[in-house]
């Protein structure tokens, strides 16, 4: 007798076979993900209470559609500047952060924390679990035209830049990219050839401006600006 699922059709958790813990030096999900599509950034904070008010960190031509990439190797802040901006942004602007790497897991929600959101930005900012591009053109498909989207990150969507530009045609956002053993943005240059504004951010979470097409940008401390929230 064969056991419950082994024709295919009707496969039953018991039966399935365990994913990896790793693949390629990667951390893989031991079980099939639940989506929890978009949720406000209030809900993600389990104790309710706010983040203290600070100084809001400057968006760049928030006004005006536009694109933005933030490049770099990991740990070096690219999520903490792109969640700066995305706090400032939700003052004024419904946000949309694309936590394609952490979901809605706690790692997101202290950091936007310590990135100074408030009540009022809480109430405008929400984040996506999608990770994939099928899953995201489900969550921005009603978003007002004033809505600045963050993904975060273009590397763990895997999709290509322009694609994701068609998707997203009519909207400022903004993505973060890895880089190669070499320096380079993984995946190549199209992102940045395609963005206005392009980052790099290097160790001690220094963001320089490589490209900007409004004028001249000032380097900054990642941190020192999270600092100040």
């Amino acid at each position: 007798m064969q056991p419950p699922g082994a024709c295919g059709g009707c496969l039953t958790v018991g039966y399935l076979v365990p994913m990896p813990v790793k693949y390629e030096g990667r951390l893989v999900q031991s079980a099939p993900r639940r989506r929890g599509g978009v949720v406000r950034a209030s809900a993600l904070r389990p104790d309710r209470t706010p983040a203290p008010y600070g100084a809001p960190w400057t968006a760049w031509r928030i006004g005006m559609p536009h694109i933005g990439v933030a490049f770099g190797p990991p740990g070096v802040g690219k999520s903490t500047l792109v969640n700066l901006l995305a706090v400032s942004a939700a003052h004024r602007v419904p946000v949309l952060v694309v936590a394609a790497e952490e979901g809605h897991a706690g790692t997101l929600s202290d950091r936007l924390k310590r990135c100074g959101l408030d009540d009022t930005a809480a109430h405008r900012l929400t984040v996506s679990d999608a990770r994939n591009l099928a899953e995201l053109a489900d969550d921005v498909r009603e978003l007002p035209r004033d809505c600045v989207i963050i993904v975060d990150s273009l590397t763990e969507l895997r999709c290509k830049p322009e694609t994701l530009a068609e998707l997203l045609a009519g909207h400022s956002w903004w993505c973060t990219q890895h880089v190669t053993t070499g320096g380079a943005p993984r995946g190549g240059l199209e992102a940045s050839h395609l963005a206005d504004i392009v980052v790099e951010v290097c160790k001690g979470g220094i963001a320089t401006p490589r490209k900007n097409r409004w004028g001249v940008m000032d380097e900054l401390s990642v941190f020192d600006q999270m600092e100040a929230a």
